[in-house]
């Protein structure tokens, strides 16, 4: 085996103990996960992380790790196969995608039965963090080395079998032994910076400085670019917000440019910035010091990728280098300038709007408020977890309070899967009835922090031991494994009645209403949103682990018996529009549906017994 992949697989058994047993064959999966998904320095990979990805072993068959790609715009879905092999043919590539090809469509279809535990249950959790907009994504990996093959083969294939299936398997998810060397090198040597090198200019007379060297706006060299990525790969890019994102329609008009019309690149491109310590200017070489691209990482890798340049077919493009007035400083604020520069002048690439709250003042002190219910808040992307809250119901992220937030606090457990992201839209009024609201901070954090809890508990606890009990019920697996944000609105809601947030007129309201009407919708919703009176789900404080534990299993059963009855009938009514379990309970319109059942149950008196000792402080 190749000495860097052979290191790599020693380095995971040293770093993480679940793997130190393991054969190479399946430690080579988390080497892929890591050096693939996880070279950014913004992401933390945790043992837990990789156990979750890592599904490979019996019955899975032929997908090793499944996993949500934290670099694409919109949490994409990853099938990762691996093979620990010293020579592979075209024949055993193809073999291995169409297994895991076959095994994507078993998942989709909820053929649970025919996997190991892990597998469905991973699958499961991603199709929860998936967000509107998001791809499935395929991955080949292998330690062997490519020979003669060729990318295109292997992409025609998939093709071949994929039909009519909107998935992907792109030239940059097939890694050979170059490749996943060149990967894992790339993430070995990510650095903050790159500590010296040059770039050439088109003329040294040619430039607009900004102050006192404060920075200088240059046409660079494509060609030099391309060096220097050549030379230094993404830590020429360690400081951007992200690495290279693939985009097909701009990738496209760029590769278009280059090949047909490259003199016209300076018109059509927005150019690079870098950022440095220091730049100096000799003829037509600027010598730069401890620097970054810092916008334009999508320029610099299609520049690299491109055939068409070279030192005869050259071109030049636009780009600003800033000096760091805090190089110097050791205080953090050296790292915030950068933060700062990298975030504004990024627009080509959308940034997460988690990204651009970060430093507000309500992040911070949502931050404390958290932090006194003993839960450490990330406010920031690459935060490290203190070992005393590396269990996940004791850590969370500002997307990960949104999610739960719109499931369980304005019970909208559709929107919380499908779009997320509505939590930061102003005009809904999500971000500040959570964050912005300072007489219930406090409340809302003890909110979340119970929330957290619940979550945990569906994910790390429930959902194995209903699967278990249920045994081979194909249809109730499948729907089950969809219900992770719908126990979760449950259980907000039961927090909210018990605590007399809903009048006897709301009730009433919601069980005779039109769920397929938007003004009804509009209407149920401004409804269950109502918090003047909850404190937190967990009201009653003598309860132990184990007793809460109980109570939510009965309102998990509960949930997802009541939700599978309603979707029986919904398929059992609409033969000519039937969506899958996934995408019906995509739709908040399915959970008041549900709702509507609930409070029928509750005339009838039929809800689960004892689940309001949760919600309810217990007198003295």
């Amino acid at each position: 085996m190749n000495i860097e992949i052979l290191n790599e697989i020693n380095n995971i058994k040293s770093k993480y103990s679940s793997f130190r047993n393991k054969e190479d064959d399946f430690v080579l999966n988390a080497v892929v996960v890591k050096s693939v998904f996880y070279k950014n320095p913004s992401l933390n990979l945790q043992q837990s992380d990789l156990d979750d990805i890592v599904v490979d072993g019996t019955g899975d068959n032929g997908v090793d790790c499944i996993l949500t790609d934290k670099n694409s715009e919109h949490n994409d879905m990853v099938f990762v196969q691996c093979k620990c092999y010293e020579n592979i043919t075209l024949d055993q590539v193809k073999a291995a995608i169409s297994k895991m090809f076959s095994a994507y469509k078993m998942l989709k279809e909820g053929h649970f039965e025919n996997f190991n535990q892990k597998t469905p249950t991973q699958y499961a959790r991603c199709c929860d963090e998936m967000e509107e907009g998001a791809k499935i994504k395929f991955c080949f990996a292998t330690s062997a080395p490519r020979s003669s093959m060729k990318t295109k083969s292997i992409t025609n294939h998939f093709n071949s079998i994929k039909g009519d299936e909107d998935i992907y398997l792109d030239d940059e998810m097939i890694f050979f032994q170059d490749e996943l060397v060149s990967s894992i090198l790339d993430a070995r040597s990510i650095m903050p910076c790159v500590e010296y090198d040059k770039i050439l200019v088109d003329d040294p007379n040619n430039y607009l400085e900004y102050g006192d060297e404060e920075g200088i706006a240059v046409n660079i060299s494509a060609y030099s670019l391309k060096l220097l990525y050549a030379k230094y790969r993404d830590v020429l890019l360690s400081q951007n917000l992200r690495y290279f994102v693939k985009n097909g329609p701009i990738d496209k008009d760029v590769d278009e440019t280059i090949r047909n019309s490259p003199e016209t690149f300076w018109f059509k491109n927005n150019g690079i910035s870098i950022i440095c310590d220091s730049f100096e200017q000799s003829g037509k070489e600027i010598h730069l010091k401890n620097f970054s691209v810092i916008n334009g990482g999508q320029t610099t890798r299609k520049i690299f990728d491109s055939p068409n340049i070279d030192e005869a077919n050259d071109f030049y493009l636009m780009c600003r280098i800033i000096c760091n007035p805090y190089r110097e400083d050791n205080s953090g604020q050296k790292e915030q300038f950068v933060y700062e520069i990298s975030k504004a002048t990024n627009s080509q690439k959308a940034i997460k709007p988690a990204d651009l709250r970060a430093n507000n003042r309500e992040q911070k002190l949502f931050e404390s408020a958290l932090l006194s219910c003993n839960i450490f808040y990330k406010t920031k992307r690459g935060m490290s977890v203190p070992a005393a809250y590396s269990e996940t119901y004791k850590n969370c992220d500002l997307s990960k309070v949104g999610k739960l937030a719109l499931a369980g606090f304005f019970l909208m457990p559709g929107t919380s899967r499908n779009k997320p992201s509505i939590i930061f839209d102003d005009a809904k009024d999500f971000y500040r009835s959570i964050f912005n609201d300072d007489q219930n901070r406090s409340r809302n954090a003890k909110y979340i922090s119970d929330l957290l809890y619940v979550d945990y508990y569906f994910d790390k606890i429930f959902i194995k031991q209903f699967k278990e009990s249920i045994g081979g019920e194909e249809s109730l697996n499948k729907f089950s494994g969809n219900t992770r944000t719908l126990v979760t609105a449950f259980v907000g809601f039961f927090a909210k009645y018990y605590n007399n947030e809903f009048t006897d007129e709301d009730l009433s309201y919601i069980s005779s209403a039109n769920t397929e009407n938007i003004d009804t919708i509009t209407k149920i919703q401004r409804i269950l949103r109502k918090a003047d009176n909850v404190e937190r789900i967990f009201s009653n404080s003598t309860l132990n682990m184990d007793e809460k534990d109980k109570i939510l299993s009965k309102i998990a059963k509960y949930a997802i018996s009541t939700g599978f009855r309603e979707y029986d009938a919904y398929v059992r009514n609409n033969n000519q529009d039937v969506v899958d379990e996934t995408n019906w309970l995509k739709r908040d319109s399915s959970f008041y549906q549900i709702l509507k059942c609930v409070l029928t149950d509750r005339r009838l008196g039929t809800w689960p017994e004892g689940i309001e000792e949760l919600f309810l402080a217990k007198e003295d």
